[in-house]
């Protein structure tokens, strides 16, 4: 039976060891995202006020963009199995501080928690494929991405589903310390996997600086053409993006009384529209890449 399983999954004999830790990892970081995304969009848009949403998406653009650069010129100062413990480590006791900061009710808190939720999102994303490309050659990418995203889509639905009746049972505050204990598991999981699986050739010591490690990055993007128009069109998506999200925010707001009642209807809408994104993705875009090719249901998914 178990061996049926692996060969539906395409796991090969000795990675099922590796595809469980790396498939649990990715269900437990997509699932705290989604209860600390939800819960810190209900305080920020309850207790500040949703009128200061666009301000916040300027703040947040300019705080992801450093951290990701700063979290790239990381990558190549320090080795990887540490630097990804010392990453989670340092999350997971942002999250137990910012929830002991609430107690003491400073307005300011609120804004400084969804900017530091949003930018660990950012962070997250990036270190789990970071951390799959560590322990997966060309080959195993193939069979084994599909199964860690399919992995990391349902801990987005599950964390997202539940939202609603942890915040009524525990308090929406209190969902930052469920984030914090999946944290902890994410830290237990990526040491036991560091530890067995990473190539340790793979990694050095960079001797430059961290300026010019980010200078480095901004210079190969000003350069390149291509880097260029996936910079801008990364900007004008996010313009657009934020151009919904706003007066969507707005509406959730003034439909619920209270913080649980938002985050719960943040957590079963991106819940059902995590499920829903998956379902076409596995159904239904490849059909429509096949009858009309890439490049064109690329260009067809704005209309």
């Amino acid at each position: 039976m178990i061996q049926r399983i692996a060969n539906l999954l395409k796991v090969r004999t000795g990675e099922g060891r590796l595809v469980i830790l790396a498939a649990l990892l990715f269900a437990c970081v997509q699932a705290g995202q989604g209860m600390g995304d939800n819960a810190a969009s209900a305080l920020f848009l309850l207790r500040f006020g949703v009128d200061h949403l666009p301000t916040m998406y300027i703040a947040a653009g300019a705080l992801t963009f450093v951290i990701t650069m700063a979290y790239s010129a990381g990558l190549g100062r320090f080795e990887k199995g540490r630097f990804f413990l010392w990453i989670i480590a340092a999350f997971a006791i942002l999250l137990i501080v910012e929830r002991a900061a609430i107690l003491l009710s400073y307005p300011f808190l609120y804004p400084a928690l969804w900017l530091t939720i949003n930018a660990m999102g950012g962070i997250l994303g990036t270190f789990v494929w970071n951390l799959a490309g560590e322990v997966c050659d060309a080959r195993q990418a193939k069979r084994l991405f599909p199964l860690f995203t399919s992995a990391g889509i349902l801990g987005s639905v599950i964390g997202n589903a539940v939202t609603g009746f942890a915040a009524r049972l525990l308090g929406t505050d209190n969902l930052f310390l469920l984030y914090a204990a999946l944290l902890g598991i994410v830290f237990y999981l990526t040491r036991a996997i560091s530890s067995s699986y990473f190539h340790r050739e793979k990694t050095f010591i960079n001797k430059t600086s961290l300026w010019d490690d980010l200078r480095a990055g901004f210079d190969f993007v000003r350069i390149s053409p291509l880097m260029r128009l996936v910079a801008f069109s990364s900007i004008l998506f996010s313009v657009l993006f934020f151009t919904i999200a706003y007066p969507f925010n707005k509406v959730v707001t003034t439909s619920f009384p209270d913080e649980a009642g938002v985050a719960g209807f943040f957590g079963l809408f991106n819940s059902i529209t995590t499920a829903v994104t998956f379902l076409v993705s596995l159904f239904l875009a490849n059909r429509i890449y096949t009858r009309i090719g890439i490049i064109n249901g690329v260009l067809l998914m704005p209309l």
